[in-house]
């Protein structure tokens, strides 16, 4: 790296002490709150004999321990079932408080090639049943209707249902029965066979402004610009906070709503925010009494995460991580809620080398994120500099040392295009220094201002910075479109208010 290329701030936003303690494995807690329990116990009983006994009692406070010990266990079973109530196994609140119907829209929990999953939410308990067909023909149409492990059909509110052994690079045609929100009959198309020029956009920060009510807020707008393009996107990727709060049920209502027209179409896959799974930010007292942790956002998503079936299942410690393969490119999606998610041999740590290491050199390697690993900052006489989150320290040397070519970021509500080269210099710790790194540009992409006030503001060019590997920062309302034709990716940022070309850039192989 040239001088040009220096570190300011090696690592931004270190948590702090009171991050860490609240950011443990399961069992910790349970054994603090055991010994609380205890403590608490002990201390009433002591207090107890000396108010009804006096100070001059000569007895034993241990004489009646197993009493304590049994109360002890109670006072714990007390507390952990709130404790998980509150935090840990955390109900979704749209489960039972979501006054609307909403979708369809579509994922991936399988094979892209050969599955689709289709969601949508009922004010009323329904079956789950949709009629589909590879002709925009009624007559063609077959009735699926999802069951149960023991084979009875439910009634419910959320449906999610996944068909299986379709045929790659094919268009079927679908409609939700009995769902009078939305009679019309949809398609989607499975992922191609072969690698397969295509396209997709990517927002970021899509929350309405801290709240509903916000002025001239631009996801609307930018949605409308998109759907000038809808015949030529097949996939909608999302860097994280797709939602304002995540338990903020006005506002994941606000955001299927806006989107009604194009996510029946187009599937959906989001990096999660710190918003998606939020609870501390909403103002609203009505909508803050639900606790959250992320459980909304896996009761609207359902996505296939990619960890086995452990503690992280627990609403606040699971790990939201998931990957899959489209045409020539292999994606994988990526959890910042919290820093331990990314530590060393952790669940994602894991995943992310498990996953990038058995990914052919011919075919692109790019991750959405939320938390920006790379950005700029201005330190005034100091010129600019690079600075990382203090996730980059674990994620970045993973991302090197497998020759990831783009990350898509977000966060911070601006557009920022640069390159950065990951070094032994770099003041980020490498997770395996048994290997030098690469020292290949590792492209990355900040798409955050999706949403918030629709805005257009001067932008910073490329040689308005001495700084090796910064490309273009506007804080501008925009998106981008993306296209990949065999080893090239044209990524453009585009303007909300009149779908012009903000910046663009060609990336190869």
């Amino acid at each position: 790296m040239s001088q040009k290329s220096k570190i300011l701030v090696a690592l931004d936003e270190k948590p702090n002490k009171a991050q860490k303690i609240l950011h443990r494995d399961l069992w910790q807690y349970k054994i603090v709150v055991l010994l609380l329990s205890f403590t608490i116990i002990f201390l009433l009983h002591g207090i107890g004999l000396l108010v009804v006994m006096g100070f001059s009692v000569n007895i034993s406070i241990g004489r009646y321990w197993y009493v304590d010990i049994i109360l002890s266990i109670l006072l714990f079973v007390i507390i952990w079932k709130v404790l998980d109530y509150r935090f840990f196994n955390v109900v979704p609140s749209a489960s039972y408080a979501y006054d609307y119907d909403d979708g369809p829209w579509l994922h991936w929990r399988g094979n892209p090639k050969t599955s689709i999953t289709i969601n949508w939410y009922t004010k009323e308990k329904k079956e789950t049943k949709i009629e589909m067909g590879d002709q925009n023909s009624e007559s063609s149409f077959k009735t699926y209707v999802k069951k149960n492990s023991k084979g009875d059909v439910e009634r419910v509110h959320m449906h999610h249902i996944t068909l299986q052994n379709l045929e790659p690079d094919n268009t079927y045609y679908y409609r939700v029965v009995d769902f009078g929100h939305d009679a019309e009959i949809h398609s989607f198309t499975t992922a191609p066979e072969e690698h397969k020029p295509f396209n997709f956009v990517v927002l970021g920060d899509t929350q309405n402004g801290g709240g509903l009510g916000q002025p001239n807020w631009a996801y609307p707008i930018l949605i409308k610009q998109i759907m000038k393009h809808k015949n030529n996107i097949d996939l909608y990727m999302h860097v994280g906070d797709f939602t304002d709060q995540g338990n903020d049920l006005r506002s994941w209502h606000a955001m299927w709503d806006f989107s009604k027209h194009f996510l029946p179409e187009i599937p959906l896959h989001i990096a999660v925010g710190n918003h998606d799974g939020g609870t501390h930010y909403l103002k609203d007292p009505d909508m803050k009494k639900y606790p959250d942790e992320g459980a909304n956002f896996d009761y609207f998503l359902d996505y296939k995460y990619g960890h086995p079936s452990n503690s992280e299942e627990i609403t606040p410690f699971r790990g939201r991580y998931f990957s899959f393969r489209y045409s020539n490119c292999h994606f994988l999606f990526l959890d910042t809620k919290e820093r331990k998610k990314s530590e060393p041999k952790s669940g994602q740590w894991e995943f992310i080398r498990r996953e990038l290491e058995k990914v052919p050199d011919d075919i692109w390697k790019i991750v959405f994120i939320h938390r920006p690993q790379a950005y700029i900052k201005d330190e005034g006489k100091d010129g600019y500099g690079y600075v990382h989150n203090y996730y980059a320290e674990y994620i970045v040397p993973l991302l090197d040392k497998y020759g990831v070519d783009i990350v898509f970021q977000g966060h911070s509500h601006y557009y920022l295009n640069l390159d950065w080269k990951f070094s032994k210099s770099s003041k980020l710790w490498n997770c395996d220094l048994s290997e030098p790194p690469r020292g290949e540009n590792i492209h990355f992409v900040t798409t955050g201002a999706g949403g918030n006030e629709l805005r257009n503001n001067v932008p910073l060019k490329k040689d308005d910075v001495d700084l090796d590997g910064f490309y273009h920062r506007e804080n501008s309302s925009q998106y981008l479109f993306v296209q990949v034709i065999g080893d090239q990716i044209a990524v453009e940022s585009i303007y909300a208010q009149d779908d012009s070309v903000m910046h663009k850039r060609v990336y190869k192989k």
